[in-house]
């Protein structure tokens, strides 16, 4: 892969999205899940790491991280038992374990925030 991604690009610039296109192409349904966890530890990521447990607008975001994080690990959970081969479940599963290892704090965050 790392050879077909470095010569289908004609600008250095271009070398991080051919490569990119080439693993999702030849992963299929592990760069689906990749894509799902990224998007979920970014979401986590840009949780304001000061913020103030009773500002509405702050639990608020604590309860949309949540709920994007369970619909991802619910959609990798899918793609999960789609693949058959061990070695691409085993990543998938290590991908959910990330996310809910990313998700544990928020979660505690969201029930002292809210009062549960």
């Amino acid at each position: 892969m790392g050879v077909l991604a470095g010569v289908l690009w004609d600008h250095p610039d271009q070398r991080e999205s051919v490569a990119a296109i080439v693993g999702n192409v030849a992963s299929g349904v592990v760069g689906d899940a990749t894509k799902i966890q990224d998007l979920v530890l970014e979401l986590v990521q840009k949780l304001p790491q000061d913020g103030n447990a009773q500002d509405q607008n702050f639990q608020a975001q604590l309860v949309a991280c949540n709920k994007e994080g369970n619909n991802a690990i619910r959609k990798l959970r899918g793609l999960r038992d789609q693949v058959k081969n061990d070695r691409k479940r085993a990543k998938i599963d290590a991908m959910i374990s990330k996310i809910e290892g990313a998700l544990g704090p928020v979660r505690e965050q969201a029930r002292q925030a809210l009062g549960l």
